[in-house]
């Protein structure tokens, strides 16, 4: 499937997650961009007093190199530090990756959304480092200078998400906006504002 067959607002999805990982601003994302988040990650874990296990290091690393860098982004034969993706192609990747255009009860678009419903979880739990089941707005905003966003678009993310509007977002309210951000083609969802305001 092509990315021409994407909505011009998933697009403007991808290419915002494409700029807010892609740190050194070279136009392109690689394994050292995804490498990057774990570091910075682990070390904001530390700052907070939060000595993470060897095995929540292993679950971060393996989410974001072994699955999202290789699964998602990179796809081919080629995933090591030579490796460089194109919006474009980041597009086109994912796109064929999250089965976007088919029908829910397609078997690769169930399989997608199973990922996607993962993904969001382990994401809530890495932001909730407290473990009380929320999110603060102060989590929320170390997550997305965290992961390479610009922490100033902190308040409008965590409105959009925020949709009860209690001042912190549930695991509920993050999954709805993490799906809906990946799978939903289509204007204004509840998870638009995800990672900040859509780059053009």
């Amino acid at each position: 499937m092509a990315s021409n067959k994407a909505s011009d607002i998933w697009k403007k999805k991808m290419k915002t997650f494409h700029t807010v990982c892609d740190r050194d601003n070279d136009g392109f994302l690689t394994r050292k961009d995804y490498e990057d988040i774990v570091v910075r990650m682990t070390a904001y874990m530390k700052e907070r007093k939060i000595e993470p296990s060897q095995s929540m290091l292993e679950a971060i690393r393996r989410n974001y190199v072994d699955e999202m860098w290789c699964e998602f982004v990179a796809l081919g034969p080629n995933k090591g530090d030579t490796r460089k993706v194109s919006v474009e192609e980041f597009t086109i990747n994912v796109f064929r990756s999250l089965a976007i255009g088919l029908p829910e009860s397609d078997k690769e678009k169930v399989a997608a959304i199973s990922l996607c419903s993962s993904t969001a979880a382990f994401y809530f739990d890495v932001i909730d480092f407290d473990e009380n089941g929320t999110i603060s707005y102060d989590g929320y905003e170390g997550f997305l200078n965290l992961i390479g966003a610009d922490p100033r678009q902190a308040k409008t993310a965590f409105k959009s998400i925020d949709t009860d509007g209690n001042g912190t977002i549930s695991r509920e309210e993050f999954a709805s906006a993490f799906l809906d951000f990946w799978l939903n083609p289509s204007k204004e969802g509840v998870g638009e504002l995800l990672f900040g305001k859509l780059v053009d």
